[in-house]
């Protein structure tokens, strides 16, 4: 694999059913945001609201935070990429594994990571050790909770104690919670204005299965978000995003409640199936699972249709991790059946 591959690149790999390598709501798009971005065609040919007024009002209602503290883009790798662009930072703190984006736009700008290692012994977890790691001479900490692609929760008064160890070192700690909303993990939404150095990444991609619409925002402090906003695209946030965003939060709480008790079941139950396999499962808090196999199944899996997420690229893991990403339980039972198969030594 190339070092910064992602899940999902089903355009040249002919033959592909199944794609269990992105980590989207198994529920798909919701029926009322597939209505909403056919019913507003006749806004398709003006420009784009750049400022994102009435979808950040909308998010504003959702989250309870000011309008002002919320900057949109065109997903979170957009944002990310527009962090480092305006940043430029030298030193980046990043756990291994995890979100590769992070590094891929440190490197971009110039700039060097260090890795703080998870170990599977330690079920990946993030330890208060970490703090260790946050000096004067770190410039921005990127950290993911759940964490991709261990699926695991950062404890929530550790994540505290890294917002206020970054006020000391003048450290901008962005918090990826992308994936949070599966869970019924504690966000750092309740206590961000404590911590002006903290920012707070989320995105419409995985909760509502928008992957190919494209949109994301980050909360912060206002002078942060007027730094960082300028180096985004003009217009990079398209009316038919804006309109889907806005019917999306219409669903609220109601989309959310439901997915988490589908994904919590589902997760259970395959859980159960890959380790009934032999297989060593990390249990998720999220919607993707960490698996490890004594031989290696991405490439078996994708020869019957199937594609995993190969881990092979993420620092720390080798060919024999696979993330699965949940879909419905009729695929879910087909890559079930499919690793079995290749374990029982059919490849």
């Amino acid at each position: 694999m190339e070092r910064f591959e992602h899940g999902g690149d089903v355009y040249n790999i002919p033959g592909i059913k199944y794609d269990f390598s992105i980590s989207c709501n198994p529920l798909g798009i919701p029926g009322p945001v597939k209505e909403a971005l056919c019913s507003h065609t006749e806004l398709y040919s003006r420009y784009p609201d750049t400022e994102c007024r009435r979808l950040r009002r909308s998010i504003s209602d959702h989250l309870g935070v000011p309008e002002e503290m919320i900057l949109c883009g065109n997903g979170s790798a957009d944002l990310i990429n527009r962090i480092c662009s305006c940043f430029r930072p030298e030193k980046v703190l990043v756990t291994a594994p995890s979100f590769s984006d992070y590094q891929r736009c440190t490197e971009l700008y110039g700039g060097k990571v260090d890795e703080y290692p998870l170990h599977p012994e330690d079920g990946f977890l993030v330890k208060s050790d970490i703090l260790d790691w946050i000096t004067e001479e770190t410039d921005i900490i990127f950290l993911c909770t759940p964490n991709n692609p261990t699926g695991q929760l950062i404890d929530h008064d550790l994540l505290c104690d890294i917002s206020a160890r970054c006020e000391g070192s003048d450290t901008l700690f962005v918090l990826d919670e992308c994936f949070l909303p599966f869970t019924e993990g504690r966000s750092m939404l309740d206590v961000i204005n404590k911590f002006p150095h903290t920012i707070i990444l989320r995105a419409f991609t995985k909760l509502y299965s928008m992957a190919g619409i494209r949109l994301g925002h980050i909360i912060g402090d206002p002078s942060l978000l007027e730094k960082i906003s300028p180096y985004g695209g003009e217009w990079s946030v398209s009316i038919p995003a804006q309109v889907c965003g806005i019917r999306a939060l219409e669903l609220e709480p109601g989309w959310t409640v439901r997915t988490r008790e589908y994904v919590s079941q589902e997760a259970r139950r395959m859980c159960d199936r890959l380790k009934a396999l032999g297989l060593e499962v990390f249990p998720p808090a999220a919607n993707y699972i960490l698996v490890r196999s004594p031989v290696p199944l991405a490439e078996p899996l994708k020869n019957r249709g199937i594609l995993v997420r190969n881990c092979s690229n993420f620092t720390v893991l080798d060919e024999y991790y696979i993330r699965v990403g949940l879909l419905d339980e009729t695929a879910d039972r087909i890559l079930i059946d499919a690793v079995k198969e290749i374990l029982d030594g059919n490849r």
